[in-house]
């Protein structure tokens, strides 16, 4: 396939389909390669012939050597890159882009794609999302045998929420808003913190991925703090005394399982430290 090649046939089906549904809203053309496909396709684009740029992302392919936990919770410039780009297309020709087929690594790595680490990669994924200009993402997934998928099926009903949907879901609990920037001086940890002012007031939060050492934050925030709630997701497998990163099980948001109906009760929400414009929180290692 050459560009000319596939925009040619692009604009045969964009014809046929808006003639069978006048006025459908048409994306593409996630491709999966922005400097070759991606870039130069929507150069010949207008905001009248197409509503979405679209993308693909994952982490990493599932049959390269390092595929692996370590790899989901290192930063990846890859992603920031491939934002940058897109984001720059956009102001260019005003088509807002969505990154249309996302997830850890391509295929799913058992272990690593099922495992609570993904819950802890998925948010962050989410953010650097959203401060990169994203209109929103489509994670892949879905049938009874994608490891990498938010939630398993048996290709008719939802029979296992797994851990990647905890960050999911935390990420829509925090509301929709303005994404701020935000700065963490955290030192050796590996940590990640972000702000998003809603209706609701300003939510903060804070990923903190060391193995070992819990984080004693205290978060300098704009204006005085009236009042906060503090909910926390975690990891425990019984007999365990702190979280697993490589379990596929036992993670919850404020104590809370999601059913596979869907159902989602968190416990009360703590009452952090407030003093002023500061809010004082204890991020234990391997939480949010």
């Amino acid at each position: 396939w050459t560009l000319a090649l596939y925009e040619t046939t692009w604009n045969q089906y964009r014809t046929a389909i808006l003639a069978a549904a006048p006025g459908v809203m048409i994306t593409g053309p996630a491709a999966g390669k922005l400097p070759v496909w991606t870039i130069p396709f929507s150069k010949d684009q207008t905001k009248s012939k197409l509503s979405l740029l679209t993308d693909h992302y994952y982490r990493g392919s599932g049959k390269e050597p390092g595929s692996a936990i370590d790899k989901l919770l290192t930063s990846d410039s890859r992603l920031l890159n491939n934002l940058e780009m897109m984001q720059a297309a956009s102001r260019i020709t005003g088509i807002p882009f969505r990154i249309a087929e996302c997830n850890t690594f391509t295929g799913g790595v058992p272990g690593a794609s099922d495992s609570y680490a993904s819950a802890l990669w998925s948010l962050d994924f989410l953010f650097e999302c959203a401060q990169g200009g994203a209109r929103g993402v489509n994670f892949h997934g879905g049938g009874p045998k994608a490891s990498y998928s938010p939630l398993m099926d048996d290709n008719t009903n939802v029979v296992a929420v797994r851990p990647e949907f905890y960050g999911i879901l935390l990420f829509t609990l925090v509301g929709s808003g303005t994404v701020y920037r935000t700065k963490i001086s955290a030192g050796s940890l590996n940590a990640s913190a972000y702000a998003v002012k809603t209706p609701a007031g300003t939510s903060v939060v804070i990923l903190n991925k060391d193995n070992f050492q819990n984080l004693h934050a205290t978060v300098e925030l704009p204006q005085n703090v009236k009042s906060a709630n503090l909910m926390v997701l975690s990891q425990r497998s019984p007999g365990t005394a702190g979280p697993d990163l490589s379990a596929n099980s036992g993670v919850t948001i404020q104590g809370a399982t999601v059913g596979i109906d869907g159902t989602f009760s968190p416990s009360p929400a703590f009452t952090p430290t407030t003093r002023g414009s500061q809010l004082i929180c204890h991020v234990p290692s391997l939480t949010a």
